[in-house]
């Protein structure tokens, strides 16, 4: 346990000692409502050739809860306070599940010279209202048909939100707000340079996401991948630095059904980056 702004921060380190001096650091940040145990199946790997550190955020996990909104840009300043909390030193390799892929991305916008590479996990794709309506119309949806399907998608997000309870729920207010500006937030960083990004994604058929729909599920799910894919380039240098993998072999928890997967992105990634 960490003091971080007074508050305790559950942390699990790996590979810091004088003998490992001069390793990359390789910084994991979990999906909403998730804290470091994602990630169980990959440190013990990675801190083989990398220093590691993985942490609850607050309110999840044994983290004590905070009482300000968990935006990303107060994610992105907690995580840089607990890294010198634990004398981890930059540059840092950034590792983001879901929720937490667009957390790394923020970070690496506000703290860009302590960053020299990054790897998302089925990240939350910053999809622009533009894509949404260009996915539902190659769909078979009509220009109205998408207008209801968008709203009650809103709609839904919001009855889930409000069932929710304590930091999940905040975690999930701040989550809705970003779907409701899609992602604008995001969108207009400044784009990344100079830096190796792997991009990890889930490209596994579940039918039944896809039913109720005017396209068959193959052809539904065709067609959101490749809006997803190209949503996705935004998180990282428009160029060979930057490569997306599909895996038909894991669902969302590519960390936990293919840990290997994983670890390989982080290694590809740590030995490309910059020195």
């Amino acid at each position: 346990m960490v003091r971080v702004d007074g508050r305790a921060v559950h942390v699990r380190t790996r590979g810091h000692s004088e003998a490992t001096r001069g390793w990359p650091t390789v910084v994991f940040e979990s999906g909403a409502g998730t804290g470091l145990t994602t990630w169980s199946a990959v440190l013990e790997d990675v801190s083989t050739f990398a220093a590691v550190v993985a942490y609850d955020r607050a309110g999840i996990g044994q983290s004590n809860a905070d009482d300000q909104p968990p935006t990303p840009r107060r994610m992105a300043r907690q995580l840089r306070a607990l890294l010198a909390a634990t004398d981890a030193r930059p540059p840092f390799v950034l590792v983001g599940h879901s929720w937490g892929g667009l957390l790394i991305r923020m970070f690496a916008a506000e703290y860009p010279a302590d960053v020299t590479g990054l790897v998302y996990v089925d990240p939350t794709d910053p999809r622009s209202l533009e894509q949404n309506i260009a996915y539902l119309r190659a769909s078979g949806y009509t220009d109205e048909g998408a207008r209801e399907f968008l709203e009650s998608r809103r709609e839904q997000v919001a009855a889930f939100v409000r069932s929710r309870s304590g930091p999940y729920r905040a975690e999930m207010e701040v989550i809705q707000a970003a779907e409701t500006s899609h992602f604008a937030e995001f969108r207009e960083l400044p784009p990344l340079k100079g830096m190796p990004v792997s991009i990890l994604v889930s490209n596994r058929l579940h039918p039944d996401v896809w039913q109720g729909r005017p396209c068959e599920p193959a052809v539904c799910h065709d067609q959101w991948m490749r809006q997803r894919v190209r949503a996705l380039t935004l998180l990282g240098p428009q160029g060979p630095e930057t490569e997306i993998t599909l895996t038909d072999l894991s669902g969302h928890e590519i960390q936990r059904e293919q840990p290997s997967l994983v670890v390989s992105a982080i290694r590809r990634v740590v030995a490309a980056r910059p020195r």
